[in-house]
């Protein structure tokens, strides 16, 4: 018995000590396969443009198309077009990089940050409306009715997509949202310390709080969609919502 349990403990340590190995192999080894079903994609995507140029970024039916992989939320590996002429590809892994990527410019695999889209920075430049937003969204009930409804609030000024979130998190202080990044038109946001959501607040209080978040930070005209990442509760699940999904508010 104690021979099967040292063989067992040296067995766990190799595999441990190959896993560290691994890791630290060049990128263009251990990320083979991911490397492999990049440049499959980049060759369709190639051939897909002499005639028609590139796709844009949310075209998400002809993307599909290059062999992506179809995840419930997104495309692996992400595409994201810089410009007409340009794109990148991106293995997204965690929420602030660097990461597997390649670009039509440099015709490389790297690991590094991406490259921001020339129509994010235009939009930044030249069209408050689209990083800007001058409504607020509340939840109310309606005592008379019997249930919630949301009320659109004028705000006295434009605010970032920050300063909403700020703002929802001073409304919420037991529910802190954290923005992790955007990609096309969804916004991806994080919630570490959920229990209050999923488990305290009940059904109609954790609906009532998504909803809030999901029409403020769709208020802006370049977000359709709000991916909540935190523990699944009793109350209120993670996942990828729009308004939607709450029209009874």
């Amino acid at each position: 018995m104690r021979k099967g349990f040292k063989i067992l403990g040296l067995g766990i340590v190799s595999l441990i000590i190959l896993y560290l190995i691994w890791l630290k192999l060049p990128f263009t080894i251990n990320r083979h396969s991911d490397i492999k079903l990049g440049n499959k994609i980049i060759d369709q995507i190639e051939a897909y443009r002499k005639t028609n140029g590139l796709p844009e970024s949310n075209d998400w039916e002809t993307l599909k198309k290059f062999g992506f992989i179809d995840h419930p939320d997104f495309l692996e590996p992400e595409y994201q077009k810089l410009n007409d002429n340009e794109f990148q590809l991106l293995f997204i892994e965690g929420f602030d990089g660097p990461y597997l990527m390649w670009t039509s410019i440099e015709k490389k695999w790297k690991i590094d940050q991406p490259q921001i889209p020339d129509n994010w920075m235009k939009y930044k430049l030249n069209n408050k409306e689209i990083i800007e937003s001058k409504k607020n969204w509340s939840v109310e009930f309606d005592t008379i009715a019997s249930k919630f409804y949301m009320k659109e609030i004028n705000s006295l000024k434009s605010q970032t997509l920050n300063q909403v979130i700020e703002k929802l998190n001073e409304e919420n202080p037991q529910i802190i949202l954290k923005l992790n990044r955007i990609s096309n038109d969804t916004v991806f946001v994080q919630i570490d310390d959920s229990d209050f959501l999923t488990e305290q607040c009940g059904t109609a209080g954790a609906d009532s709080y998504l909803a809030s978040v999901i029409y403020n930070l769709t208020e802006f005209t370049n977000i359709e969609y709000v991916n909540f990442d935190f523990e699944l509760g009793d109350h209120a699940n993670p996942g990828t919502y729009s308004r939607a999904n709450f029209i009874r508010f």
